[in-house]
């Protein structure tokens, strides 16, 4: 019975090297450095590819940019007016008062009556 364990211990220990060995070498051809003439990629083509901007192109970007920046500065504004509305209601002090039973029961309020 002691040898079928070893046996089995042995076979396993195999098939884990075996494994093992079998991710290495993959891993080794898939880390392999790439020939620009396998691929097809050529210096020649990658300089085609690159864009140059032209002066109209730098006259549209910049507009742009003056658009966002004036954009930008707008919320900015805005945000400052919609803070100092939201102060002056949290130190307001209003009451809305009901003259009318309709409205009170429609509102849920019974302020005034």
């Amino acid at each position: 019975m002691k040898k079928n364990r070893y046996m089995n211990r042995t076979l396993l220990i195999l098939v884990l090297l075996i494994g093992v060995a079998g991710l290495w070498y993959g891993t080794y051809l898939y880390c392999q450095p790439v020939d620009h003439e396998e691929t097809g990629c050529e210096s020649s083509a990658l300089e085609e590819q690159i864009w140059i901007p032209t002066e109209d192109d730098i006259a549209y970007q910049d507009s742009m940019y003056t658009i966002i920046r004036n954009t930008q500065s707008d919320v900015d504004t805005i945000k400052v007016h919609i803070e100092y509305i939201l102060e002056r209601l949290d130190n307001a002090d209003i009451i809305i008062y009901v003259d009318d039973k309709e409205e009170a029961d429609w509102t849920g309020s019974t302020q005034g009556n």
